[in-house]
C-alpha cells in the first residue's frame, strides 16, 4: 500500500483583532491609575502624538448604553475610571503597564446605533495601545 503524506493541520481560528493590527497582549497587564479629570486632561494633551484608535463591536447589552456599565466593566481590567460622561456617553480611564510602570490614558464613547464604542489610547509607549485595546475589547465580547 501507498502512503500518503498526513493532512495539514487546520488553519487557526480567526482573529477578530488581526485586521485591525492587534495582537496579542501576552505578558502584558494593566493596573488603575487613580486620577483627577485635571490630571488626565493635562496627561491625556501631552501624549497628543501617540494615539491609537479603534472602534471596537459592544457584545453585552447591559454596556451598550451606559458609559458607566462601561467602566465598570473595564475597571475589572486593570484601568481606573477617571470620569463617566453620562451625558455624552462617554468613559475616561487611567492605567498603568505591568511590567513598566508606562501611563496608559483611555477615552471611550459608545455608539448604541452601531452596537460599538470608539476607544482611543495614548500612551508613551506606542506599543502598549494596541495591546490595552484588544484587553479592553475582550471585556466587551463577553
Amino acid at each position: 500500500p501507498s502512503l500518503s503524506a498526513p493532512a495539514p493541520p487546520p488553519p487557526p481560528p480567526a482573529d477578530p483583532f488581526a485586521a485591525a493590527g492587534l495582537g496579542p497582549a501576552a505578558g502584558v497587564s494593566f493596573v488603575p491609575l487613580a486620577m483627577t479629570t485635571p490630571a488626565f486632561g493635562s496627561k491625556w494633551m501631552a501624549m497628543a502624538s501617540s494615539e491609537t484608535k479603534a472602534q471596537v463591536p459592544v457584545a453585552r447589552r447591559e454596556v451598550a448604553n451606559s458609559p458607566g456599565a462601561l467602566g465598570a466593566c473595564w475597571a475589572g481590567r486593570g484601568f481606573a475610571v477617571v470620569e463617566v460622561i453620562g451625558k455624552t456617553l462617554e468613559v475616561i480611564l487611567a492605567a498603568t503597564s505591568a511590567p513598566g510602570g508606562t501611563l496608559v490614558c483611555v477615552h471611550a464613547k459608545l455608539a448604541p446605533v452601531s452596537s460599538s464604542a470608539v476607544v482611543t489610547v495614548r500612551c508613551a509607549d506606542k506599543g502598549l495601545s494596541p495591546k490595552a485595546i484588544e484587553i479592553l475589547a475582550g471585556a466587551l465580547a463577553l
